[in-house]
């Protein structure tokens, strides 16, 4: 069975600027003790992934409850 996941990471500056990477990851799982043979591949994020992050945290904060 072939898998394939999209991920970004990275951090928010106070100033608002992304410094991150999104990665692709590919290849065959691996069957019980098999060790992964999958290809990662980074790149930048596009700016619409940045904005969609930007979003995501906006409302992950609104929703904090408040203590």
């Amino acid at each position: 069975m072939q898998m394939r996941q999209e991920s970004i990471g990275g951090r928010l500056e106070s100033n608002g600027d992304f410094r991150g990477t999104c990665w692709l990851v590919t290849g065959p799982e691996p069957v019980d003790e098999e060790e992964p043979r999958w290809e990662m591949i980074p790149r930048q994020p596009t700016e619409g992934e940045v904005q969609a992050l930007r979003k995501l945290v906006v409302e992950v904060v609104r929703r904090r409850p408040v203590p």
